[in-house]
């Protein structure tokens, strides 16, 4: 409590105003500001089960979630078993990319981005297109017509997309779904699932150039409007 004033001093000159401070704990919330002890008791009042802000979350698709290791759970990596067919259909798919029987065109994957977006939002994406999406990242143009399709369908699809991704892959191939995920939770406004996918993409690996790029955006906290602005442009360069 004692810290509370001095907070909204700092932040007023740094022009910046606070409507309330609230303190919400083990169920309960009361006001810093509400002098009123019948509208905010010492105790505090209990927290809504429901209310217009989660239900209007829960529209946009947003999924609440229990606690920390519910939230990691969206990014976790699969089972051995499943990680191990993974890897396999990673291999067929590289083996026949290098054959040049795989086609890579933008057309492509503009076509199989639409189509995973399709199945990821009624839990349905397959694990070799997970794979496939995995594998284009790398050997393909795909991140830079992922960041131009995110802008046109918005970052909701893709939060879905990548995250199901995430679920598919062996960690050691999941940096960059990792750090589109991130970006796209972000750009969502889920910056706990964000700052989660982020963690785990830098641990796989911090040398990755969109791994790098989303995690210092990030730290610099960089507001999602000007983020957006700057893929547009990076869209509109390399188109």
């Amino acid at each position: 409590a004692e810290l509370v004033p001095r907070l909204r001093t700092a932040l007023s000159g740094q022009g910046v105003s606070l409507d309330d401070t609230i303190l919400v704990r083990e169920g309960r919330y009361r006001s810093f500001s509400c002098s009123d002890t019948p509208c905010c008791p010492p105790d505090g009042v209990p927290v809504p089960e429901s209310s217009a802000l989660v239900a209007a979350v829960v529209a946009e698709g947003t999924v609440i979630r229990a606690d920390r290791d519910d939230l990691a759970a969206e990014v976790a990596e699969p089972e051995e078993a499943a990680a191990a067919r993974a890897r396999v259909v990673s291999a067929l798919l590289e083996s026949t990319a290098a054959h040049g029987s795989v086609g890579i065109e933008d057309d492509d994957m503009r076509r199989l981005l639409e189509q995973t977006c399709e199945d990821a939002a009624v839990g349905a994406l397959r694990m070799d297109d997970a794979v496939r999406l995995t594998l284009l990242l790398r050997i393909g143009d795909l991140r830079d017509i992922a960041y131009a399709h995110m802008l046109t369908v918005g970052a909701q699809p893709h939060r879905m997309l990548w995250t199901a991704v995430c679920r598919q892959v062996p960690r050691d191939m999941a940096a960059a779904p990792l750090a589109l995920a991130a970006l796209s939770a972000y750009l969502s406004g889920a910056g706990a699932l964000a700052t989660e996918a982020i963690a785990r993409a830098v641990a796989v690996d911090p040398r990755h150039a969109t791994v790098r790029l989303v995690e210092d955006l990030m730290a610099a906290a960089i507001t999602p409007g000007v983020v957006r602005e700057a893929l547009a442009c990076s869209v509109l360069h390399d188109g």
